[in-house]
């Protein structure tokens, strides 16, 4: 049996006989076998502890310990009463730590802010080094998961931040959503919860360490990191408008990545893939409300490069269907013996002599629009040409005095009014003449550098579907995404198929062309 199927029957094992846990129960097996923590936020009654007994199930031999806190608990209820005879006996100042938390290989602690300074300060240690302080010696404990539950956040300014940063998978439980399932729940008297027919001993952990150190994280997911950390230094509030930026810390980020390779390496894979980035939204966040933020971004960052590649095939299509566009237009007018002698300049532009700066021209499709009556006259506007020093465009426009953007997006107001004449534009009543092609020239020279691009898109269209169907295959096999939020992320990849469609309509009138 390899591990990810081991792993896959355990999974549904601790799934029997509870309902709609399956994303905490899945969270908390990948932390338990990754030796960190896990937080559960949510009201009373919603199979917290439960939770905890069924990880506890999946590793052979394993003891667990469990406590409610309250703001009266002692040391001595979590990490043992102290020893007086050895205190009497030697002066040792020892706890007795057998069947408590420092023997324990799955704990719970519920309404863990609730706790005092003592436990706390001890808590960091346990969790973040795996060893407690007992009197004058340190000694390893066999913690593999750390299950912490509250119905509430860290209260601020009470020195919480840090033990609130030690966890790292922080997950919001609620109750029941499906009325199906909790009519099941109701009527269910079975008592197999948390059955694990083949659960890990200690001598597959303690090998699948050491596998796991060897996953390796290639730069593609590193780049996606840096793109989920940019995009967190800047996220917008509700709709507020406001933005704000949500902190991670460097032994966050650190732990993160071994979580990953935990993941890959219970797929049974050697490295770390885009698809198992998905859970790092769990471990991201540090305020419920900004849940959905964070996993729109990290969903946003997985579908990312798939994104660049159609914005990139997108470009060249508007290209093409320019130049088509542009062609077509340009072969009705050079059969027009009024105009095929003038002379076409950049795509599109005709030189008007002699105008402000001398370096003037007029989009050729607005002069040809141009009435020959002056009664008839439009509104145009002077552009500056988008890095051309002194050079100025003039462009037709609906209406006077309005603000206006141009096609490279320069913004100005409407000052001039034209009509036009044989070979020449007026320009507020004064005549300009426009160039003409001197003898020997070609007159229908753009034609031919009107050129499309050489891509076959029906192949990249068909490359980046199954780009988009490898990404949505990986989402639906992964053993630690709980079924109902495979179709959450494939959110984006819903956006990037839509986008899709709407390039294969466009395609569609390029091959009428």
């Amino acid at each position: 049996m390899t591990i990810s199927e081991k792993i896959s029957n355990i999974v549904t094992d601790i799934n029997k006989g509870v309902y709609d846990k399956e994303r905490e129960l899945k969270l908390a097996l990948l932390a338990a076998i990754a030796g960190e923590s896990i937080l559960i936020l949510g009201p009373p009654g919603v199979a917290k502890s439960m939770i905890a007994r069924s990880i506890k199930n999946v590793f052979k031999d394993a003891n667990s310990f469990e406590y409610l806190m309250s703001r009266f608990s002692t040391p001595d209820e979590v990490f043992g009463p102290v020893s007086i005879a050895k205190l009497k006996d030697s002066g040792q100042y020892e706890r007795i730590t057998e069947g408590y938390l420092p023997s324990a290989d799955v704990v719970f602690l519920d309404e863990i802010w609730k706790a005092g300074p003592a436990i706390q300060n001890s808590l960091l240690t346990v969790l973040n080094e795996k060893l407690f302080r007992n009197g004058s010696r340190e000694m390893a404990i066999p913690l593999k998961l750390l299950i912490a539950a509250s119905n509430e956040l860290p209260a601020q300014g009470e020195g919480l931040e840090a033990l609130w940063d030690r966890f790292l998978i922080r997950v919001v439980s609620k109750s029941i959503r499906k009325e199906e399932d909790f009519y099941r729940m109701l009527l269910d008297d079975s008592d197999v919860a948390g059955n694990v027919r083949n659960p890990i001993s200690q001598q597959e952990y303690d090998v699948w360490q050491k596998g796991i150190d060897k996953v390796k994280v290639g730069d593609d997911v590193l780049k996606t990191i840096t793109f989920i950390r940019q995009k967190l230094n800047d996220v917008l509030v509700d709709d507020s408008g406001l933005r704000k930026s949500i902190y991670v810390s460097d032994r966050r980020w650190k732990k993160t990545v071994r979580l990953l390779k935990v993941e890959a390496y219970m797929r049974g894979h050697k490295e770390v893939e885009l698809s198992d980035l998905y859970i790092v939204h769990h471990c991201l966040w540090n305020n419920p409300s900004e849940y959905i933020d964070v996993k729109d971004i990290v969903l946003e960052a997985l579908a990312y490069p798939i994104q660049v590649r159609i914005n990139k095939l997108q470009q060249k299509l508007n290209n093409d269907l320019k130049a088509f566009q542009l062609r077509d237009a340009m072969e009705k007018v050079l059969y027009r013996d009024l105009d095929k002698k003038l002379k076409i300049y950049d795509n599109g532009y005709y030189y008007i002599k002699n105008h402000g700066t001398g370096n003037t021209f007029i989009y050729m499709f607005d002069y040809l629009d141009l009435s020959f009556e002056w009664t008839e006259a439009k509104a145009a506007m002077l552009f500056p040409a988008a890095n051309e020093n002194n050079k100025l465009l003039i462009h037709s426009v609906e209406g006077v005095g309005a603000e206006v953007t141009d096609r490279s997006g320069v913004a100005g107001k409407i000052d001039v009014k034209l009509f036009r004449g044989e070979g020449c534009v007026y320009i507020n009543g004064v005549r300009y003449e426009l160039e003409y092609i001197e003898d020997g020239e070609q007159a229908d020279n753009m034609l031919f550098e009107m050129k499309y691009s050489d891509t076959d898109y029906i192949q990249e269209f068909a490359d980046i579907e199954d780009e988009m169907i490898q990404l949505e295959k990986s989402f639906d096999e992964n053993i630690f995404i709980a079924k109902n939020e495979v179709m959450t992320s494939q959110t984006e990849i819903i956006k990037l198929r839509k986008h899709l469609e709407r390039m294969k309509v466009d395609h569609m009138k390029l091959q009428r062309s």
